[in-house]
């Protein structure tokens, strides 16, 4: 087995060795891959959320150094610069959970590396944490990500499918879970087979046929759900409500959470 890191902003896992083949799901940048077995010129890796897939060689970096510190981006956007200077060059974009390594901070700016042994500048804010202390704080942290489109594979702000989104909201909350809905729904506790018994930031399980869960979304309260279906939106379980998806009412599955712990403001 060998270890590589990224070292693009998202690296894209495939099904099979072939950027012709189905995106799966996304690695983000400075993650640690271990691989298995090499083809063409795809990797087979796992990820750190212990997922499986086919990353592309020309996206990743031998793993060789270890940095002390580091930061979480939290922000929707960001960029690495060559200098301190956001009219400077940019030398690589960042999305929100990806993690950072920190160097030295400077008036409003954080020096950092990239794996392929770059330096670089960010502005602090990007690295900002968003202290998660009750359901509220959740909430907010899964709205920034309103319009985003959705993308299947996809945990970054350059788009999204449904569990990505509802990975990369509990990794910004300190909440580490799995990557797809299916697996989320085994992991997480029983909260209600009720659809207005949510609490806001428990998560709302779908199946098109009652038995394989295929869609997820986060409960706002009152019926509302914030997920991925064509972009990041909000649609209303309830019948009645603006913004009513009967779908969603018919191919529900149950209310399940990882907030056990989260207070309720």
């Amino acid at each position: 087995m060998t270890e590589f890191i990224v070292n693009t902003t998202y690296a894209n896992l495939y099904k099979a060795p072939d950027f012709k083949s189905e995106m799966i799901s996304q690695a983000l940048l400075w993650e640690k891959l271990t691989a298995f077995e090499k083809r063409n010129d795809f990797y087979l890796v796992n990820t750190t959320d212990n997922y499986q897939g086919w990353v592309s060689e020309t996206q990743i970096i031998a793993s060789g150094f270890s940095v002390k510190d580091w930061k979480q981006v939290t922000s929707v956007a960001g960029a690495i610069y060559e200098r301190a200077n956001a009219n400077g060059m940019i030398i690589r974009t960042t999305t929100p959970g990806c993690r950072i390594p920190v160097l030295e901070e400077r008036k409003g700016w954080t020096k950092t590396k990239l794996p392929d042994r770059a330096y670089g500048w960010i502005k602090s804010t990007i690295t900002k944490e968003s202290p998660c202390l009750n359901r509220g704080d959740f909430i907010k942290l899964a709205k920034r990500f309103l319009g985003i489109p959705y993308v299947w594979g996809g945990k970054t702000v350059y788009g999204f499918d449904c569990s990505g989104l509802v990975q990369i909201v509990h990794q910004l909350a300190g909440i580490n879970i799995r990557r797809d809905a299916w697996m989320q729904y085994e992991d997480a506790d029983f909260v209600s087979d009720k659809p207005d018994a949510a609490q806001p930031g428990d998560l709302y399980f779908f199946s098109k046929d009652q038995k394989r869960v295929s869609h997820v979304g986060i409960a706002l309260g009152s019926g509302l759900i914030l997920h991925a279906r064509g972009y990041v939106r909000i649609n209303s379980v309830v019948s009645g409500q603006k913004d009513y998806d009967r779908t969603l009412e018919k191919d529900f599955v149950g209310i399940k959470t990882f907030l056990c712990k989260l207070g309720a403001n």
